[in-house]
């Protein structure tokens, strides 16, 4: 029997954006659990094992940082991809504020013209399976 470690736990606010994410990421091997509100993610996160994130720095009117807030109190040391339907500068912005708080920031990405780069990142961030 082989057991997959691999978890995804993705955050947008965006029904479209998060059906493709979850859709990368099952076909990279993930189980993939969804949030589109940062209390969502926060439960999520709670309940679940996950082994890499995907958050996108805009949730609504807010961006990502209380995400970010609530997994360096949670001494989160899974990496973080990034993602943005906005302009790339909050990629850089949040990104700093991560860094800052201790986390691992794997990747940032627009959705527009990087997204498709998701399941290649996911791959090579994932967690060999056990026999």
């Amino acid at each position: 029997m082989t057991i997959n470690l691999n978890e995804a736990l993705i955050l947008d606010d965006n029904q479209q954006s998060l059906d493709t994410m979850r859709r990368l990421a099952t076909r990279c091997g993930y189980s993939a659990v969804c949030a589109s509100s940062i209390k969502e993610f926060k439960t999520l996160y709670a309940r679940n094992r996950p082994t890499v994130l995907v958050l996108d720095v805009v949730i609504g009117e807010d961006d990502c940082t209380a995400a970010l807030e609530f997994l360096a109190q949670c001494r989160c040391a899974m990496p973080i991809v990034l993602v943005t339907g906005h302009a790339p500068q909050f990629l850089e912005i949040v990104e700093g504020q991560a860094r800052e708080l201790g986390l691992k920031v794997a990747a940032k990405m627009e959705k527009r013209k990087s997204l498709y780069k998701l399941e290649d990142l996911l791959a090579e961030l994932r967690i060999p399976e056990v026999e």
